[in-house]
């Protein structure tokens, strides 16, 4: 399944690391600990430091996932064709 570009900016833009929720599980629940961590060694502004690897990991994520859908949907469309034409050919022998 495609995921936007746009809602994935959107999410890490609004909840920061927990926006990474929407593209990647692991790398949601990684910035969210990390900015947690930094969050109390540098007085809370962790998440901000955290932002910009956010904004990145989650483009990426995305456009890889994407990438992949892609390659997916086209093998499926393959598949599918190469059963009608094996089917027609089987219909063509039996006449």
């Amino acid at each position: 399944m495609k995921k936007s570009q746009i809602v994935q900016l959107l999410l890490s833009l609004v909840f920061g690391p927990l926006g990474l929720f929407y593209s990647s599980l692991a790398g949601g629940i990684l910035f969210t600990l990390v900015a947690a961590g930094l969050s109390v060694g540098f007085f809370g502004i962790g998440w901000f430091l955290v932002y910009p690897f956010v904004l990145l990991t989650g483009f990426f994520t995305v456009a890889r996932r994407n990438s992949e859908a892609r390659v997916g949907e086209r093998r499926h469309r393959e598949t599918v064709e190469a059963m009608r034409e094996g089917v027609l050919r089987d219909e063509g022998r039996r006449d």
